[in-house]
């Protein structure tokens, strides 16, 4: 038996939230990114552009970016029910800089389960992990999620 957990399938483009409990899966929450994609040097191949113009379009294209995903996964935060375990799932650099961002704040730091790595998973690919992970808890603690300590 376990009360909650939620889970958080994150990519550069989107966000898939996902909570379940032993008897019902809440609707699956998508958040977009609108991230806009990366700028390419607009000068030919192999021809430098003059001084160091090239570098300040690279470094304003990459602060941009950086900004515009600071802001997509503030917006994810928001998104997170206030109550149940959290398991962060999704491919290499933005599950990595997300976890970074949700380490800011404590309160939803203490919730995090478990991070995993995850190519593109379905709803119910989802659901299973999150139920899979709550299972595995359970039967090595013998507790619900909700009176579990962290690292318990």
């Amino acid at each position: 038996m376990y009360e909650r957990i939620v889970g958080i399938w994150i990519d550069h483009d989107q966000a898939q939230i996902v909570e379940v409990s032993e008897s019902r899966q809440a609707p699956l929450k998508t958040i977009h990114s609108y991230a806009e994609p990366r700028h390419k040097s607009t000068g030919q191949q192999g021809v430098p552009l003059p001084g160091h113009l090239g570098c300040n379009m690279e470094s304003r294209d990459r602060n941009r970016r950086s900004e515009e995903f600071r802001r997509f996964y503030d917006r994810v935060i928001e998104a997170i029910p206030a109550a149940g375990d959290l398991v962060i799932m999704g491919p290499g650099l933005a599950k990595r800089e997300f976890v970074k961002r949700l380490r800011q704040n404590p309160a939803l730091d203490a919730r995090v389960l478990r991070v995993q790595t995850a190519s593109k998973l379905s709803t119910k690919q989802i659901v299973a992990e999150l139920r899979g992970s709550a299972r595995k808890r359970v039967a090595r603690t013998g507790r619900t999620m909700g009176t579990v300590c962290k690292g318990g």
